[in-house]
């Protein structure tokens, strides 16, 4: 993009009246600072007159400090402010030009306030228009309306918690100013690739074994022709008599199509495959027990091979001191493929209760459900997997086959359960080490990752009358895997450091869709250098 230089310079007069400005502005804040404190000191020394109930005098001294911070940040900012440079440079090497003083708001934990004047600065190309707040950069606001990088930080962890709307109402509780449900998404979009970067930077630590465990589970996401009918303008409502509008409903009921009604068993949300990874290591101590795990958390969508690809390079970066790798999963022959492709030395283990939940299915196709005889047979085949005769349950379970009739009322679906088993076991006789791993103290079960998938889909992202979008889910699912590895300090210093960097101002509530296609409709062809000129002449 060119960059076009404007007939504004920074002169001495101009430097001299903003100094005059600057210094205006900083006694008129003291002043105010030094009024809101001795209202809090009055208020201090007539609470215990006036107040007997501790909880009334709490919400007076709150709203009080909360008065007293705000003025005190405005103070701040104020001093902090400086005369404007002619120029400045962001962090893609652009290059901004001195303009005007401009006078911005303050979003912080404190509340929300017209701070006062800043320098602005801009950068004028063929196509856009885009302006740099010199004083954002300096004391380390985000580029969003001045906002708080602390206020941010707290209110993306409470989304990553909870829906938008609730995390909004929770923080309005104990802060007195929220961003809208608009700008929350438009925070999401501004910080959520600050998280990605951050989780793949995050240190796995080393250890004896190290255990990787995956699995998959559906997120409900809008279709394609749905998000086409959410986009479109809302048409106007019919104007005319109230006597007509009946008429009207009619004629449009008359053309309203009928869906079908879904067949049973199919559900109505559009669900896509998010697939989750888990890496962790463990060290044994000296009396044998096992130190960990200490979890790394990766979660993409699609089938998977994105994230074996991550879990590859966190194993990477553990070092040579890793002896043992178990990769654990539910049985699934896609993971079982992608584990051989980048864990070649790893030891492939289907989860222990993905299997005893088959041969529960297999005992009920002999038994009554509950019946000591079930109980009996699944715990008699449940301890000869553990002590390593995966072969002799086959054989049991074939044995037993054979003994169901082949006529009969619900003879054949018994035996279509039964050699359904057969079929799942038989396929992974390979992959259950289980006497092995019990032996060396270590689990067979893959309940971290059953754990993982919960806490980021099922709970996060699968709530009721959830549908999401094309790019926000995965920022969500960044934030959270952040969370859970324990890395949310490490992204919260790295956000603080982001703000300290010159980046343009953005607005906070993201463009929507018919937002957008009207400004590229409306958008003028672009101007020249030359015409540039010749305006500022």
């Amino acid at each position: 993009m060119s960059v076009v230089a404007r007939l504004f310079k920074v002169t001495e007069e101009t430097k001299t009246k903003v100094r005059k400005e600057i210094e205006e502005d900083r006694q008129k804040r003291r002043a105010v600072l030094n009024e809101k404190l001795d209202e809090l000191a009055a208020l201090v020394d007539r609470l215990h007159v006036e107040e007997s109930d501790f909880g009334e005098a709490e919400r007076k001294l709150h709203e009080a400090l909360m008065d007293v911070g705000l003025r005190a940040s405005e103070h701040f900012l104020a001093q902090k402010r400086q005369v404007p440079e002619r120029k400045m440079t962001d962090a893609g090497d652009n290059i901004y030009k001195y303009d005007k003083e401009k006078i911005c708001e303050l979003r912080c934990i404190f509340g929300f306030s017209q701070r006062g004047y800043t320098s602005s600065m801009y950068l004028r190309g063929q196509t856009s228009l885009k302006r740099l707040m010199a004083l954002d950069s300096q004391v380390g606001l985000l580029p969003a309306g001045g906002l708080s990088p602390n206020l941010a930080i707290e209110l993306v962890n409470m989304v990553t918690r909870m829906p938008y709307e609730q995390a909004k109402e929770v923080m309005e509780l104990f802060r007195p100013y929220v961003p809208s449900k608009r700008s929350i998404c438009g925070i999401i979009d501004m910080l959520g690739p600050r998280a990605e970067g951050v989780l793949d930077d995050l240190p796995c630590e080393a250890g004896q074994v190290v255990e990787i465990q995956v699995d998959a589970r559906g997120a409900p996401k809008i279709r394609p022709e749905e998000y086409e009918l959410r986009c479109r303008p809302h048409k106007k409502k019919p104007r005319g008599q109230k006597r007509h509008q009946g008429k009207r409903r009619h004629y449009r009921s008359k053309k309203k199509k009928v869906h079908p009604r879904p067949a049973q068993g199919k559900k109505s949300k559009n669900k896509k495959r998010v697939t989750v990874g888990v890496i962790s290591s463990m060290n044994k101590q000296e009396d044998g027990s096992w130190e960990g795990p200490f979890g790394k958390y990766i979660a993409r969508f699609g089938k998977g091979e994105e994230v074996f690809k991550r879990l590859r390079e966190a194993l990477d970066s553990m070092g040579p001191g890793v002896q043992q790798v178990v990769f654990y999963s539910d049985g699934d022959p896609q993971y079982a493929v992608l584990a051989r492709k980048y864990f070649p030395k790893a030891i492939i283990v289907v989860d222990f209760y993905h299997v005893s939940e088959y041969l529960w299915k297999a005992g009920a196709t002999l038994y009554k459900p509950g019946s000591k005889e079930l109980v009996g047979l699944v715990e008699q085949l449940k301890q000869m997997l553990c002590a390593g005769e995966a072969e002799e349950v086959l054989s049991v379970l074939r044995s037993l086959y054979e003994t169901i009739p082949r006529r009969g009322p619900g003879t054949k679906a018994r035996r279509k359960q039964m050699m359904k088993t057969i079929n799942y076991l038989s396929k992974r006789v390979w992959q259950m080490p289980y006497k092995e791993l019990r032996d060396q103290g270590l689990e067979i079960g893959s309940g971290m990752i059953e754990s993982a998938v919960r806490q980021l889909v099922a709970l996060r992202l699968e709530g009721p009358g959830m549908k999401w979008g094309a790019y926000r889910d995965q920022l969500i699912l960044h934030l959270l895997c952040v969370r859970l590895s324990r890395g949310w300090d490490v992204l919260a210093e790295t956000i603080r450091a982001w703000a300290h960097e010159p980046h343009h101002r953005r607005r906070m509530t993201p463009v929507g869709v018919n937002e957008g296609k009207k400004k590229q409709a409306a958008a003028s062809p672009a101007t020249t250098d030359a015409e540039l000129h010749a305006k500022a002449a």
